[in-house]
């Protein structure tokens, strides 16, 4: 692992799709691994583009990250 990452204090989301026809909510949870502030957040029913697929929740995730530095589980 890169050493800048490890030392990075920057909250990061990845938010994946429930649905994703790739391995894309197990990978996003392996890359979270790799900061120390990541949080993942899969977003249920939506596949490879959760904004697409349900916009109101993909934003709703995304303003709670925000602003309150955390994502409530979603599973």
């Amino acid at each position: 692992m890169p050493t800048f990452i490890a030392a990075s204090d920057a909250r990061v989301l990845l938010l994946a799709g429930e649905r994703d026809s790739g391995p894309l909510p197990r990978v996003a949870a392996d890359i979270a691994e790799l900061f120390p502030r990541a949080e993942v957040a899969v977003q249920p029913a939506a596949g490879h583009f959760p904004l697409l697929d349900d916009p109101q929740r993909f934003t709703s995730t995304v303003e709670t990250f925000l602003a309150q530095g955390r994502v409530a589980p979603t599973r």
